[in-house]
């Protein structure tokens, strides 16, 4: 399960850059946050993981990829596309 939001835009090379926020958690209710998660941005070259907290944050514009990975479960591919409108919270 992932929790994000799209915060605190910061402008580069006239292209809107996010700072996805966010906190990565297993679907079983019993198994709480997961740290030490690979999130990167695909597009711009980009990594970071996860927290003890499962926290994260990480650059993104429209229409970037960002992949979470950890070897015990299935990938997980996030990516705001060009019609998207950055939310407060997003799935």
């Amino acid at each position: 399960m992932l929790d994000a939001a799209a915060q605190n835009r910061d402008f580069q090379n006239k292209e809107d850059i996010f700072l996805l926020r966010g906190n990565v958690s297993c679907r079983k209710p019993t198994a709480g946050p997961l740290l030490d998660v690979t999130v990167f941005n695909i597009s711009r070259d980009l990594g970071t993981m996860s927290d003890s907290s499962g926290n994260f944050l990480i650059k993104m514009a429209k229409g970037d990829t960002i992949i979470f990975s950890t070897p015990l479960h299935k990938d997980y591919i996030f990516y705001l596309s060009e019609e998207d409108k950055p939310r407060r919270s997003l799935y």
